[in-house]
């Protein structure tokens, strides 16, 4: 059972090196509970499970509630929170069997053993108990006798207790956070002084929490001052594809149970900075198109997601032949025909980019597309969207210059196409694409959702995306149906229609009768 809150990155090295350590043999037990305060790290836990595909993550909605369902049903749980380490090889099993055969333990610590002789928490050093050795490698000892440390037995960041003991607690304490919990357990350490008073360990720990930042807001802990290391930097690098490299700490002997580390860095190839997803609907045709202005870009560190839409044509095969050219940075998902909408939000759950830029399978883009936007996210983090004007061109050839971006004035008249691209925590926040925009303006109803949850888009003044202009196509059919999807855009956002007679004076006041449709060149 592991603890997190708002640290994927120290809850990533707390999962690598707990495999590491255990070699695997216990990846499909491991239950997280985190907690997630915005909708990046929301975004950066969903990459994280992506890495971790055989962890249960679960996000936290009622603390209590949640705890019990998780641990229920085991007859041992072990507790750990998202900055420990593990540091050195062991076996779990044979904590549990100890734990299993000698009733008088309370439960088995993985941070504690004879190297230990200082207290973080306390800042003193503290005196080891007088320890029995049931077996090579493994100490008991009483913990009602010991001090700092070795007489805190109860606690969350890496021990193992018998469910039996630990539920009944669980179920009747008042708290709401695992700081509280902590406190609290600690404060019935009597209800086991009898019949638990003694504790089982490593005679040399196997894990040490790493106090590298404060992410609760309950108890002022002692905790490192680095400024590189903050919870909002730490997510930043994750964010960037940095993982913390756990190999570095092997066979690490720590004085304590805390014990602050300098954090070395590796960067994750398999992250890249931007996912193209390419849905496709019997465009195998023109698909070919779309990946080569993806891969000819001269900012080269990218992904594509193309996804098979149950299209009745050859694209599955077409992809394949991309992927099989183009290497391992093209992927296709295949699934069931369920429109744009859908297709979209599943190429994005299966892309990994920090950014994500939609690109239908007949459009392309210009060079420098990835290379402009990116430099905009990266260096101006108030900007969640950058949109580009775009050209036309097949069956027309109008060069479209896209208005700059007003937040009031989008319910009325969108300003941005559908190519643009987007932090990947602002299609997170705004919950995908919506189905219900049947014949489209999905992606006007995507961007008024992401200015009601606060985020902002900026405008490139050059024709960076060019858009195929065709008979039959989407926007030629989303005009069709464009009263019933303004109607629809209004059912969606009741908030951001609530002053729409209000806009509409302002819009005919600056743009004329054709606000509607200005400065885009497609809705859907």
């Amino acid at each position: 059972m592991v603890f997190s809150k708002d640290r994927p990155l120290q809850l990533d090295a707390a999962l690598q090196s707990f495999n590491v350590a255990t070699g695997g043999s216990a990846a499909d037990a491991i239950r997280v509970l985190y907690l997630a305060t915005s909708p990046s790290l929301s975004a950066s836990y969903r990459v994280l499970h992506g890495e971790h595909p055989k962890v249960g993550l679960r996000r936290e909605s009622a603390f209590k509630v949640d705890l019990i369902s998780l641990v229920e049903g085991s007859s041992q749980v072990m507790f750990v929170v998202d900055d420990t380490l593990f540091v050195n090889q062991f076996s779990l099993e044979r904590a549990s069997h100890l734990l299993e055969r000698d009733e008088s333990l309370l439960g088995f610590s993985f941070r504690l053993g004879r190297n230990t002789t200082y207290c973080y928490s306390l800042d003193r050093a503290q005196p080891l108990p007088v320890f029995e050795e049931p077996s090579p490698g493994v100490l008991t000892y009483d913990w009602t006798a010991a001090e700092s440390d070795f007489g805190y037995p109860l606690e969350l960041s890496s021990s193992l207790y018998r469910t039996a003991d630990i539920l009944p607690l669980l179920g009747s304490l008042p708290y709401t956070n695992p700081n509280t919990l902590e406190s609290l357990l600690a404060q019935h350490l009597s209800d086991f002084r009898h019949r638990r008073p003694a504790l089982g360990c490593f005679a040399q720990s196997v894990a040490v929490s790493v106090p590298a930042n404060i992410v609760q807001n309950v108890w002022a802990n002692r905790a490192a001052t680095d400024p590189t290391r903050t919870a909002e930097a730490l997510l930043e690098a994750y964010k960037r594809g940095q993982r913390l490299e756990v190999d570095r700490y092997s066979g690490f002997v720590s004085t304590a149970a805390h014990e602050e580390l300098e954090f070395t860095m590796r960067t994750d190839p398999s992250v890249p900075t931007v996912s193209v997803i390419i849905p496709c609907y019997e465009q195998a045709n023109l698909l070919p198109d779309a990946v080569h202005s993806v891969v000819g870009q001269t900012f080269g560190d990218w992904e594509i997601v193309i996804v098979d839409d149950g299209s009745p044509d050859a694209t599955a095969d077409v992809a394949r032949a991309l992927a099989n050219e183009f290497g391992d940075r093209i992927h296709l998902v295949q699934r069931e025909n369920g429109g744009l909408s859908a297709a979209r939000n599943e190429g994005i759950c299966a892309a990994r980019g920090r950014y994500v830029l939609p690109l239908d399978a007949d459009d392309v883009l210009e060079p420098a597309m990835l290379e402009r936007a990116v430099a905009v996210l990266d260096h101006d983090p108030s900007v969640a969207i950058v949109y580009t004007d775009l050209q036309q061109f097949g069956e027309g050839s109008v060069l479209i210059r896209a208005a700059e971006f007003d937040a009031e004035l989008l319910p009325g008249s969108n300003q941005l196409s559908y190519c643009a691209m987007y932090r990947r925590e602002v299609w997170e926040a705004v919950g995908g694409y919506n189905s219900n925009m049947k014949w489209g303006y999905e992606d006007w109803d995507f961007w008024i959702g992401a200015v009601e949850q606060g985020y902002r888009a900026k405008r490139i003044p050059e024709p960076l995306f060019r858009y195929r202009v065709r008979k039959g196509g989407m926007f030629a059919r989303a005009l069709e149906h464009d009263v019933e999807l303004r109607r629809q855009l209004a059912l969606n956002h009741p908030s951001s229609f609530g002053q729409l007679k209000r806009l509409r004076r302002r819009l005919r006041a600056r743009f004329g009768s054709n606000f509607g449709h200005l400065a885009t060149k497609r809705h859907a």
